[in-house]
C-alpha cells in the first residue's frame, strides 16, 4: 500500500479512440452482453442495480467499471471510485 509521500497510479481511464483491451477481451464497442459473459462471475447484482448504463465489476473499492451506452462500452475505469 503506498504511503502519503509516494507517487502512485491510482486509476486508469480509456475512451475512443483507445484501442486496449482488459484481459478477457473487453474494450470500448464491446457489447453489454459480451461484459456481462466476460465478468458474470464477479459482478455484484445489488451493487449493479442500472445495468443499462453502468457495470462495475469486483466493488467500488477496486475493480473495473463500464460505462454503457446504446448497448455498447463508451468508457472503461480501473480503480477505486470510492475511498
Amino acid at each position: 500500500q503506498p504511503d502519503d509521500t509516494a507517487p502512485y497510479l491510482f486509476s486508469i481511464t480509456a475512451t475512443a479512440p483507445c484501442t486496449l483491451a482488459t484481459s478477457r477481451g473487453i474494450s470500448i464497442g464491446s457489447s453489454k452482453d459480451d461484459v456481462l459473459k466476460a465478468y458474470m462471475d464477479e459482478i455484484d447484482p445489488v451493487a449493479n442495480e442500472d445495468m443499462d448504463s453502468w457495470i462495475t465489476v469486483g466493488s467500488v473499492y477496486g475493480g473495473l467499471g463500464f460505462a454503457i451506452e446504446d448497448g455498447a462500452v463508451t468508457y472503461i475505469f480501473i480503480g477505486a471510485s470510492a475511498e
